[in-house]
Formats: structure tokens, sequence, C-alpha cells
């Protein structure tokens, strides 16, 4: 693969930015601009980056100004220190103050949830709304399959063995949907060249690994904090999940639904772990209203 960075896609290239902190590195995020009351910025999860919500962008971005970062180490953002939890948090309220921007609804899709989570503890009056999708904490330590990679080593020997087989790698992002093959044509190719970018980059490698086993560090020590912290947040919060989500059990909707002061819950038919890919509609539908509500409490 070449050195070249990662390719938006195309409908997103319009509005491409980034911009460059001592502290946070470079980050790459797409910006409606659109001068909106509300404004709403989406999280992407691991291994993952901001084109994760590319049919979800022109749903929401007549309601409300739209921001989607590459997380530090994800994409295109490039990381000045060790990507963790807490970096991650830190980048997403620099965005907001970078743009001027007092207050945002955060959606965070699996591990981006946590990341949506950490960055209202750390500035509730910055954050209005969270839509968490498909992740957050209490909820992704019973998360199938990612925590194999947690051992040092094995995490990596199991990455690395995908270089060089497009075919394995591509299959490695079915668990993450209900059905990858009813996927339309332009987003599987998409998908298909995409993986094989991650996976052949050492950076994102690197900043995987170290996400992941912060997340573990975070949910195995913090759980508590997280959930006190969901429970007296003082704004609307969505948990929304894949019904056939093969990755973190629909239930943790359930319980963040059940801790926080101001909870809704809603299951999307027919989509898997990343619901903003597959069935973008009822998703769309849910996060504008939440923004719309954000005022509400």
């Amino acid at each position: 693969m070449s050195g070249e960075p990662m390719a938006s896609w195309p409908a997103l290239s319009p509005y491409a930015k980034t911009f460059d902190s001592r502290a946070l590195g470079r980050l790459f995020y797409y910006d409606s601009s659109s001068p909106k009351a509300r404004t709403i910025v989406l999280i992407h999860g691991l291994g993952d980056e901001a084109d994760s919500w590319r049919h979800l962008f022109p749903l929401l971005k007549k309601d409300a100004r739209l921001l989607a970062l590459d997380l530090p180490g994800f994409g295109r953002s490039v990381p000045v220190k060790r990507v963790s939890l807490g970096y991650c948090a830190d980048a997403v309220l620099g965005l907001l103050a970078e743009e001027g921007i007092e207050r945002a609804t955060l959606v965070g899709s699996s591990l981006g949830a946590a990341v949506a989570q950490l960055a209202a503890m750390r500035d509730e009056e910055r954050v209005a709304a969270m839509a968490l999708v498909d992740g957050g904490i209490p909820g992704l330590e019973a998360a199938r399959g990612a925590w194999r990679m947690l051992a040092p080593g094995i995490g990596e020997r199991s990455y690395l063995s995908l270089r060089g087989k497009a075919d394995a790698a591509y299959a490695s992002l079915a668990p993450y949907y209900a059905d990858i093959a009813a996927l339309g044509e332009e987003d599987r190719a998409f998908l298909r060249v995409r993986v094989e970018e991650r996976v052949e980059s050492d950076g994102q490698m690197r900043a995987y690994f170290s996400l992941l086993r912060s997340l573990a560090l975070w949910a195995g020590i913090y759980k508590g904090l997280f959930t006190k912290s969901l429970a007296a947040f003082q704004g609307p919060v969505l948990a929304a999940w894949g019904e056939k989500d093969r990755v973190a059990p629909p239930s943790a909707a359930d319980r963040l639904v059940g801790i926080a002061q101001h909870g809704t819950k809603l299951v999307i038919a027919g989509a898997g772990h990343l619901p903003q890919q597959e069935k973008p509609e009822p998703l769309a539908e849910a996060i504008a209203e939440l923004a719309v509500a954000d005022g509400d409490h």
C-alpha cells in the first residue's frame, strides 16, 4: 500500500479540515460548517475513522453543524504521544475549543461512546447530550472478540497476519455488520480498500492496541466512575443499538438507560455493530431528536 493519506468517501471530501496542536498533534475532521444553532460531534470506534459516518452526515447536516474527527492515531490524524482513552477525549474537547463551540451533542460509536462519556466527565458544561451507539461503559467490558487481542504480542501477531491478504482483511469486518454482503457495491469497495490500508499501517496498529489496552484499564478499574458520572449527567442520553450486534450485547443498552437520568433506548432492526453504516435513517432521526431535546433538561 502507498504512504498516501487515506482518501475520503467522495461525498465527504468537501468538508475535510485539519488543525495542528502541540498538545494534540494533527487532527483531521469533517466540518459541515453550516451556521446552525446546534452542533453534533461524531466519534468513531476502535480501528475506524470519521468516514464511518458517511451515510449519517448528509442526513444530519441540514439540522445541525456536524463535526466528525479521526481520533488521534487513526485515519489521517497524527498523534504526538501514546494513544489512550483520555487523549481521545481531550481531542474531542480540543476540537470544540478550536472551533469556538461552547456546547455540543456527542455521538459515539462503540469505543467512541466511552470517549464521549469521558469527555463529558472532563467538561460537562460543554456536553449538552450524548448518543451512545453500540458502546459505552458499562457495556463494552462485555464485548466479544476484541479482548482476546489484549495479550502483548498475541494481538499484534493476529493483526500482522492479515497483511498482504486482502480477502482475509475484508472478511475480518464481517462480525461488525448484520450482513456485510447486503451493503451497496460502492460501500463494499470502499471498505475493502480501507481495511487493507489499516492493516498495512504500523502507526494505526500501534494506536489500535494502545487504545484497546487503555479502554480495558478504564473499564476494569474505573467502571464505577463511569457509572456515577452517567447517573449524574443532566442532559438527555440515547442508547442506540443494532438489533443484530454480535460484538457488544444489546442488553447493555438497558443498563445504560437504567443509569441515565434522562435515558432513551433505540433498537435498530436489521443492523449490527455499526448501524450508522447499515441503517442510518432511524439513527439519524433519533440523534436529531436528541439534539433538539438537549435544551429541555
